[in-house]
């Protein structure tokens, strides 16, 4: 990297670097495909706390605009399978044109993917979707579940507001509406994801009603006696794959953690981590099995 930048990350697939006060420059073309991207050290911390391994099947449920989506294509480029989900036309839309200016192969339908993953090579495989991430239903019709889900749900945006954009969607009132919605988004994905599987909630917000609040609330309604979640959850450490340079500046909350920009220069930008337990067993149809009686006592 240029003189005065930080190596922050380096793999085989791709380096993440700090470029501190220097000016980026714009991406150029190499071999027909842009060479970076400019990404906010808070992105960097979501896709990282996903831990995507290679051969893993991984869903990025609200990819647009596709930073957080070339970093996990990045961690899964010796093999994988990565979707990229954006219900929104115009949103989806400059998504393909972002991965298809970065990643060499082509971004399959769903389609396509089902016939792309029976074949046995070490390559990425990336789709795009268009599914509504509150649809529990069209997440369960996918072709094949996940091991790993990025949930960076839709929030109120202060991101914006605290960088003084004039055209801030930011109000009060849309803290509560995104709160609900983010719930109906992660209720949604867990149908999707695998026994074991991780799951990483973020946001861009710094309201506890759409942070740790957003996380105790589906903790709660999946381990309430009547829930019809086919997952139990425990949280996990968010910070425990991340490099020293976003720890450092990465502060905890009760259930995750926040990068605030007023210490890191980047975000704000909140996460937490979710492992799937599967407490019980499940039948085809989703429906919860009761376990084995307890033998009598002697």
């Amino acid at each position: 990297p240029p003189e005065g930048w930080e190596v922050v990350r380096h793999s085989r697939t791709s380096m993440l670097v700090h470029a501190g006060e220097a000016q980026l420059p714009q991406p150029s073309r190499t071999h027909g495909l842009l060479d970076h991207y400019p990404l906010d050290g808070g992105s960097a911390l979501a896709a990282l706390a996903l831990e995507p391994r290679r051969g893993e099947r991984v869903l990025d449920l609200c990819a647009a605009p596709g930073g957080k989506t070339l970093f996990l294509a990045s961690e899964l480029a010796a093999g994988g399978v990565l979707v990229a989900n954006e219900k929104v036309a115009s949103r989806r839309a400059r998504l393909r044109r972002v991965l298809e200016s970065y990643l060499p192969g082509p971004v399959l339908r769903l389609s396509e993917l089902a016939a792309a993953t029976r074949l046995a090579d070490a390559k990425l495989h990336v789709a795009l979707a268009d599914l509504d991430a509150t649809d529990a239903r069209a997440l369960r019709a996918l072709p094949l579940d996940f091991d790993k889900i990025l949930v960076d749900a839709p929030c109120s945006m202060e991101r914006h507001f605290l960088h003084g954009r004039a055209d801030s969607p930011w109000t009060p009132k849309r803290i509560a509406r995104d709160a609900k919605l983010q719930l109906n988004i992660l209720k949604a994905a867990l149908v999707a994801l695998k026994r074991g599987g991780r799951l990483v909630y973020s946001t861009c917000s710094i309201a506890h009603e759409e942070n740790d609040a957003v996380v105790d609330a589906l903790i709660a309604k999946t381990a309430a006696p009547a829930a019809r979640s086919p997952r139990r959850l425990r949280l996990d450490d968010p910070l425990r794959a991340l490099p020293p340079f976003l720890t450092r500046h990465a502060e905890r909350t009760d259930r995750g953690a926040i990068l605030l920009p007023d210490r890191s220069g980047f975000g704000p930008l909140y996460v937490a981590v979710f492992v799937a337990d599967l407490e019980l067993p499940t039948d085809a149809d989703h429906r919860t099995v009761p376990p084995p009686a307890e033998p009598a006592a002697a």
